[in-house]
């Protein structure tokens, strides 16, 4: 891997156990809803995290598998 391009691993390991905390509910919802957040237009869900790390937040899409931690878009 290129010097500059490796990520810590001790910042994807949160991210992997915040995108299971969050059920995904695609399945559950209409094809407007798919369509909505494949334009990036998602329900953000703010989820505070604190006791599991201090001081952070994460927000979830309630129609679809993504989750946004420290403004960075995952899944």
């Amino acid at each position: 891997m290129p010097e500059g391009k490796a990520e810590p691993r001790a910042a994807t390991v949160p991210i992997a156990s915040l995108v299971r905390l969050w059920p995904n509910r695609e399945h559950e919802s209409n094809w407007m809803k798919n369509l909505l957040c494949r334009f990036g237009m998602h329900r953000w869900q703010d989820l505070d995290i604190g006791r599991l790390v201090p001081g952070e937040k994460a927000s979830f899409c309630r129609w679809c598998p993504k989750v946004r931690f420290r403004g960075v878009l995952y899944g």
